[in-house]
């Protein structure tokens, strides 16, 4: 595995809140000084996300293009409170603009959504930017099942 000795933090909220959270908008784009082809560059995710209390938190990272149609290519559901490190995620052969969304539901009997606080960033070994941007979303579409987080083996610790 190369090292990844370039990245950029997408979420990071350090104090725990029922909110919902959201990344913002986020293009990905290669540096052209780099020796990298575009082609060959690899983006990896790293997620942490720590839940205190009963309820449901759920973590999608969704994609575009920019054209106002959204994929969500993973999605993630805390099975119980606890801390989760959601191991290096290739982020290979996706388009440039991404997003993480986190939210929380209540426990199924009822009651406050579970507080939470979550970590995201994306890396790579070659040199990128992660720029602000604003993409409409007209469409939102999600892959079955956990998408790229679906062979997670992290857990609570």
């Amino acid at each position: 595995m190369p090292v990844l000795r370039n990245s950029a933090t997408l979420l990071n909220r350090t104090t725990y809140s029922a909110e919902a959270a959201d990344s913002g908008i986020w293009l990905l784009r290669p540096v052209d000084s780099d020796r990298t082809e575009d082609r060959e560059q690899d983006f990896v995710l790293m997620l942490y996300a720590e839940q205190q209390g009963a309820g449901v938190v759920t973590l999608d990272l969704l994609t575009s293009f920019g054209d106002g149609f959204w994929a969500v290519i993973g999605r993630k559901t805390l099975p119980a409170p606890g801390a989760y490190l959601i191991d290096l995620r290739s982020l290979a052969d996706v388009p440039p603009y991404v997003r993480l969304r986190v939210t929380g539901a209540p426990p199924a009997g009822g009651g406050p959504p579970p507080n939470f606080r979550v970590y995201a960033r994306v890396a790579s070994p070659a040199a990128f930017t992660a720029i602000p941007a604003k993409v409409p979303s007209a469409i939102e579409r999600a892959l079955p099942g956990e998408g790229i987080f679906a062979t997670q083996n992290g857990g609570a610790g």
